[in-house]
């Protein structure tokens, strides 16, 4: 009985082993992947929570940052529509997020610092946020000009279809963009470099706008909202 034992102790043990050495470290190419993976495209959790340090606090974090970052973006029609709700803000919101994930791409390049720290640079094709806000305008404004006496309500349900087919209708930027990230070897996990929550931010940016510096976006948005008037006058 005892010697059963022993050898099914054994075999546990050998298992456990063997499972353990077939897990091979991931490359940094495979990292920064992984990074932008659950970053923006909210996919492999499991492996994040595994690879990065701390992952499924960094991991919470990262969502937080997304929610309240993708939330201002709604924040351009309360001018022209200053009724929406809440739940409808964040539906756009919800909407945006889910086009941009599904239409943008990205390509990445790692560059060794030393031999604990690497960074990795993105390509990024990102959605054309700009133009999807014209194109919704463009449609209320006209519909403005033909009934000035349009109710808000009215309104607010011609900018919600005006804005949701134009993210069927959306597409990337022709330009790419490109941002670039630290990460660090911490033993067998890896983690962001301290000080990064601007990079952070502006990676967000680019696969939302295609446009990775703000002062750059918020030009682009004021050009494209005179543009607008403009083109409806």
């Amino acid at each position: 009985m005892k010697r059963k034992t022993y050898l099914l102790c054994s075999l546990i043990i050998l298992v456990m082993t063997l499972g353990a050495c077939g897990k091979k470290a991931l490359t940094s190419e495979e990292v920064g992947s992984l990074f932008v993976d659950h970053f923006i495209y909210q996919q492999q959790d499991e492996a994040f929570k595994e690879t990065f340090v701390e992952g499924e606090l960094l991991s919470k974090q990262l969502k937080l940052m997304t929610n309240v970052f993708e939330d201002s973006f709604s924040d351009v029609f309360d001018s022209v529509v200053d009724n929406l709700t809440d739940a409808e803000k964040e539906q756009l919101s919800t909407d945006l997020m889910r086009t941009v994930r599904k239409k943008s791409s990205y390509e990445l390049k790692t560059q060794e610092i030393d031999k604990k720290r690497v960074e990795v640079t993105y390509t990024i094709h990102g959605f054309d946020y700009s133009h999807l806000v014209e194109q919704t305008l463009e449609t209320v404004f006209r519909e403005l000009m033909k009934s000035p006496s349009l109710s808000s309500d009215n309104k607010k349900t011609g900018l919600l279809l005006a804005y949701e087919e134009g993210l069927e209708k959306g597409q990337t930027k022709k330009e790419a963009t490109k941002v670039s990230l630290i990460f660090e070897k911490d033993k067998k996990k890896w983690q962001l470099a301290d000080n990064q929550d601007d990079e952070l931010e502006k990676l967000l940016l680019a696969f939302i706008s295609g446009i990775n510096d703000k002062d750059q976006y918020n030009k682009e948005m004021s050009d494209m909202l005179k543009r607008t008037i403009d083109s409806v006058s």
